[in-house]
């Protein structure tokens, strides 16, 4: 892959525009330098039900490839969390694939995650809990009943696992939209 790197030597004009610019070379990137080439981009959905971008880097000179979730055009892999690195194309284009998001819970007993605009709510971290079990078919698990934790997991019947994520209110309150509940396996 024969990639043409611009350095900027000086800062703009008046009119905006960059004067002295100079070819980049592998040993300019060990002073600090990086540029990330998008691969491939592909629209999924978040875990709050919206869609997003997720997308595939390059970069040339380190040679690696990784994968990135959110709006492609904020999250740059210079300032965003890596969902996936992979040194190989073949195996970063499969995971790149297979990816789809955050799947609905609506094989989750009563839930129907992308529809619902439900809610669980309780005064007390207890009640909100007691409420959650009641409402939504799934149980707790046992390590997060003691105290308020803003990501929670659930359990289903059949072994099915799911993360949650609650709000706590100012007032001591608790609240779960039942979309944000997302299966995990």
């Amino acid at each position: 892959m024969n990639i043409r790197r611009k350095k900027i030597l000086t800062a703009t004009n008046s009119s905006g525009i960059f004067d002295n610019v100079e070819n980049i070379t592998p040993e300019d990137y060990a002073g600090g330098y990086t540029e990330w080439e998008e691969v491939a981009s592909k629209s999924v959905k978040d875990s709050d039900g919206f869609m997003t971008d997720y997308t595939l880097w390059f970069n040339p000179f380190t040679e690696m490839y990784v994968c990135t979730f959110g709006d492609k055009d904020i999250y740059y892999p210079e300032n965003a969390d890596y969902d996936a690195e992979f040194e190989l194309y073949d195996e970063a284009m499969e995971w790149f694939d297979d990816y789809e998001g955050f799947e609905d819970v609506d094989e989750c007993n009563n839930i129907e995650a992308s529809k619902s605009s439900e809610k669980v709510t309780g005064d007390t971290w207890q009640s909100f809990l007691d409420n959650l079990e009641l409402k939504t078919g799934l149980t707790v698990d046992s390590s997060y009943r003691r105290r308020y934790n803003q990501w929670i997991e659930l359990y289903d019947d059949k072994g099915g696992q799911y993360d949650a994520e609650i709000t706590r209110y100012f007032d001591g309150g608790y609240e779960l939209m039942l979309y944000n509940i997302s299966k995990i396996n």
